[in-house]
């Protein structure tokens, strides 16, 4: 039997002895701890008996110094003893519940003291003679004596009986004890005597394996001495690959000694790339105990050189034939693999270089092909293939030769091939064949390929389609024909444009010419001569920019005049006060006082300059401010080098934009062009204004900061200005222009209805008032009318339902003109769809008004001109300027209006107010806004127009919601510091008996 069954067989005697000796122990415990409990439940009862007689010679002692003294302190004393001797009763009666014996005596003892104390205690406390008489005591403490004596030999029956019970249990108690001891030795010796029968068998069996050892010992060295010395080095793993022994003749294949590879994983010998299929191999030859195949694999060496071998597995089987380890075979291969492997590589590289020829071939736009001295095609690339639908290139050869034969031309391919092979020359020409049914053109190259002697050995031709390029030829030559005539179409527009654009300009420029003639004061002549004036400019500048390619050809003419440029530097400021003071933002002059009062030059191209860099510099700012300063250096004794310098606030202009913001057509970005709007010409034609002026301008910017744009110009200085006389305009023949007219003005809100309706009475007009759209129509039906006034917004149906309702139902062709606060883009579009004939913005012009209705009506062109009040530097809390032009200084006319306003006014903000407080309704929000607004523009109120076009606004979009509480504080607290202002100037106009 052997050592390993032997030790099997004695540790199962000692597995089975062992649990046999804890399940036996086990009994013992467990009968032990019963028994251990059962004389501790017999110490408890003892000692509940000791305590329980106690208490009855207390309680005795109690009742005698009761009945010698029956005081209040020894009945409650009796009262305590009696509670604490059924309190013990009732412990004894749960102690002794499993004995019937104990059971029963303890009944008695029980009956003793409820049946024989409590009457008798009972019968003392209610004895009246008690306290008087002696031979009642003496009787009384008889009978408890006889009660005590009873008690006494219950209690003491009860304690022998548990004494006996406990001296039983005690002496059980240490049988077990005794038994548990013995059990226990025995246990221990009889282990003992196992384990060491199983320690001599092990030493036994070592002393054989020692023997057994030196022997192989011995075999192995004859055994490794000739792997030593073979060319083949062998390497004894485990089976999980782990070398265990290496012949030493891995130090001339390795470099390593077989030491260093002793316990090494046989994985780690070898890069990466090999581990796996080594891995695999060896469980493969331990799954089914057979050879491996022969591995192609690297190795680590010592030099850090990676070395190729072949390696072979093979399994070691113990006696009882599972396998115990593995031996490795292996050899070197290097030198033949390093050969192989340069043969290989040069095959790939001559293949991927005939693949990479090819590929550029097959990818070149040309066709190419090679052929030899004899002309036969070697070669050809995949396009020419296609293009002539063959598979090899020996048909090529073929169908060439057979579109000569069928063309009937010269053979030109044999001509060339001739001077290409004993010329060497370089041949080139153009031929033309058929693909697809359509003739294309094609430029041939042929040249000689050359050999080391120099020898033509092949031709290779080279052809490029060249049909695109002849059809490119016919299309420039059309493209040239239509830009020709593009550029007469181009000059054409350019004219009617020009005139289109003259002649609403000129009629500007008249009707200035006409309001001059009329009596004025002097800022109303200042304000009309500056609107001449920039009508003037504009419709030269307009000119100018229509017929831009004059600039560019130099036929460009400047006028050479002397002018004030103090004036007309602020004359083309002036206009763009304006557009500042509506972004809100500052608009700066500073002009040197050394500036000569005249000088001698264009000032209408000074006024385009400066009108271009001011207009450029507020439409990119939005705050902060813009400012001009005008500065002159002298240059000779009678010219004046004028230097002009705008600098704002802006969004600036990006470093790499700075070199190109001057060419025609060009913005910062398209996002800029998107926003602001513009063409990107403006700054173009101020630099050639400046150049073919002998001057200059440049630019400094830092993006996000602002820009600065320096312009400097010579001029001559002048010494006076010619004297020009003023021609007046002739005035008016104050004849009513629309006398006659029938007029129904849909309008809902009450002073719009009085402005227009005076507005038009005193040009001679008959007035009918709508309150709202659907009155309008009613009206429409019942009379003729030569025009409607439509305003958009009313309650219960708007403007362009009531314009639809009249045209398609109705079927009236009355014209209709749109009358809206709302100057949005857009919104003329949608009056013209809903079939409006026109359109004009509140608040309105008067003239505007009646030219509109003069036109649209067919009737004669009006002779009048409006006035234009100029910049305030503090806007006053009311203006009612607008009104009294309206009134035509009409008191009544103004005292009903006002009165209006002041009845109205307070009630819709307390409405506004209402709605925004307490609800989210942004459309009647929007609605009351636009309503307010119509009123402020006729009233005017320091801002309130304003705010309430911004609440109007952000309602309608729904956005900076937030905002609109904050703007309406703004609007009531101005209405509120107003308002006395209002009743004053109502009281003022207040006519005699009103």
């Amino acid at each position: 039997m052997q050592l390993k069954d032997k030790l099997k067989l004695t540790g199962a005697v000692i597995a089975v002895f062992f649990l046999g000796y804890i399940y036996q122990a086990y009994l013992l415990y467990q009968r032990s701890t019963k028994l251990h409990y059962r004389v501790y439940h017999t110490d408890s009862v003892l000692n509940e008996l000791t305590i329980l007689n106690n208490a009855f010679h207390k309680y005795e002692s109690a009742t005698k110094s009761y009945i010698a003294a029956p005081t209040t302190k020894h009945k409650e004393q009796l009262t305590n003893d009696t509670e604490d001797i059924n309190q013990h009763l009732y412990s004894l009666k749960k102690l002794t519940k499993d004995n019937p014996d104990q059971q029963l005596m303890l009944g008695q003892l029980s009956g003793y003291f409820k049946d024989g104390f409590f009457p008798l205690i009972k019968k003392i406390k209610t004895d009246t003679a008690l306290t008087v008489s002696s031979s009642a005591q003496a009787g009384h403490i008889t009978s408890l004596d006889e009660l005590h004596e009873q008690t006494a030999k219950a209690i003491e029956n009860m304690t022998m009986t548990e004494k006996i019970l406990w001296n039983r249990r005690t002496d059980d108690l240490i049988f077990y004890n005794t038994t548990r001891f013995f059990f226990s030795v025995s246990g221990y010796l009889i282990m003992g005597a196992l384990v060491f029968l199983a320690i001599y068998q092990v030493g036994v069996y070592i002393r054989r394996n020692k023997l057994a050892e030196e022997k192989a010992k011995l075999s192995s060295k004859k055994y490794q001495s000739l792997i030593d010395d073979s060319a083949i080095t062998s390497i004894i793993s485990d089976t999980e690959g782990n070398i265990r022994f290496i012949s030493k003749n891995v130090q001339a294949l390795t470099g390593y000694s077989a030491s260093d590879l002793k316990g090494v994983p046989i994985a780690q010998c070898m890069p990466r790339a090999y581990r796996d299929g080594v891995m695999e191999a060896i469980k493969n030859v331990v799954a089914s105990g057979n050879y491996s195949n022969v591995l192609e694999l690297e190795i680590f060496t010592f030099s850090r050189v990676n070395k190729w071998i072949n390696c072979r597995i093979a399994p070691l089987f113990k006696n009882n034939n599972e396998i115990e380890e593995l031996q490795v075979a292996f050899w070197d291969m290097d030198e033949e693999m390093k050969v192989r492997m340069e043969l290989e590589q040069l095959e790939v590289e001559q293949k991927n270089q005939q693949v990479l020829l090819q590929n550029i071939l097959d990818n070149l736009p040309n066709f190419v092909f090679v052929k030899d001295a004899a002309g036969k095609y070697q070669l050809a690339n995949k396009k020419l293939k296609e293009l002539l639908d063959v598979g090899s290139p020996d048909d090529i050869g073929i169908k060439i030769s057979n579109f000569v034969k069928q063309e009937n031309v010269p053979d030109k391919y044999s001509e060339s091939d001739w001077q290409v092979l004993n010329n060497k020359a370089v041949v080139s020409f153009e031929e033309k064949y058929p693909v697809n049914g359509v003739t294309h053109y094609f430029q041939i190259v042929k040249f000689p390929l050359l050999n080391e002697a120099g020898e033509v050995t092949h031709i290779c031709g080279i052809t490029t389609d060249i049909s695109e390029h002849r059809e490119s030829e016919n299309e420039l030559r059309a493209a040239r024909k239509t830009a020709e005539q593009a550029k007469t179409a181009q000059e054409t527009f350019l004219a009617n444009m020009s005139h289109e654009i003259r002649t609403p300009m000129n009629g500007i420029i008249g009707m200035s010419n006409l309001l001059l003639s009329t009596k004025q004061d002097a800022e109303q002549k200042e304000f009309t001569e500056t609107i001449l004036e920039s009508s003037s400019n504009l419709l030269s500048i307009i000119n100018d920019l229509l017929d831009f390619s004059k600039i560019k050809s130099g036929k460009f003419m400047f006028e050479y005049v002397p002018f004030r440029p103090r004036h007309v530097i602020r004359k083309a400021i002036y206009p763009l006060q304006f557009k500042a003071e509506e972004k809100r933002i500052g608009l700066n002059i500073n002009i040197a006082d050394d500036i000569p009062e005249i000088l001698i030059g264009d000032p209408l191209r000074l006024q385009q300059i400066v009108i271009n860099l001011m207009g450029n510099a507020i439409k990119f700012t939005s705050e902060g401010s813009v400012t001009i300063t005008v500065s002159g250096k002298l240059i000779q004794n009678n010219a004046i080098n004028l230097r002009l310098s705008v600098v704002d606030t802006g969004i600036g202009i990006p470093e790499n934009k700075l070199d190109y913001i001057f060419e025609s057509f060009t913005q910062n970005n398209v996002n800029t062009s998107r926003q602001y709007g513009g063409t990107g010409l403006g700054l173009a034609i101020v630099k050639q204004l400046a150049e073919m002026q002998h001057g200059q301008i440049t630019v400094a910017s830092k993006l996000g900061k602002g820009s600065e744009f320096t312009v400097e110009i010579p001029f001559e200085i002048g010494k006076e200005m010619p004297v020009v006389q003023e021609n007046k305009p002739i005035s008016a023949d104050g004849m009513l222009l629309l006398k006659g007219m029938q007029i129904l003005v849909a309008e809902d809100n009450v002073i719009n209805q009085k402005v227009v309706k005076n507005t038009l009475s005193k040009q001679g007009a008959v007035v009918d008032i709508a309150s709202n759209g659907r009155e309008a129509i009613a009206l429409a039906q019942q009379q003729y009318y030569d025009v409607i006034l439509m305003d958009l917004q009313m309650p219960e149906v708007d403007g362009y339902k009531a314009t639809r309702h009249i045209r398609q139902v109705l079927k009236i062709d009355v014209p209709v003109i749109a009358m809206t606060a709302d100057a949005l883009k857009g919104e003329a579009e949608k009056c013209f769809d809903a079939g409006m004939s026109g359109f004009i913005s509140k608040p309105f012009d008067p003239n505007d008004l009646y030219q509109q209705l003069l036109k649209i009506t067919n009737a004669k062109t009006i002779n009048t001109m409006t006035t234009q009040s100029g910049p305030e530097t503090t806007e006053p809390l009311i203006d009612l300027s607008y009104l009294d032009e309206l009134s035509g200084n009409d008191p009544a006319y103004m005292y009903e209006v006002m009165q209006i306003f002041l009845s109205n006014m307070p009630e819709g903000l307390e409405k506004l107010e209402g709605l925004i407080r307490n609800t989210e309704d942004w459309d009647s929000i929007y609605r009351q806004a636009h309503f307010l607004k119509s009123s402020v523009s006729i009233v005017k109120i320091r801002n309130m127009y304003d705010s309430l076009a911004e609440i109007e606004d952000y309602a309608k979009k729904k956005e900076n919601l937030g905002q609109i509480p904050v703007i309406l504080d703004q609007i009531v607290a101005t209405f509120k510091e107003a308002h006395p202002l209002l009743i004053a100037e109502r009281d003022r106009n207040k006519p005699e008996g009103a």
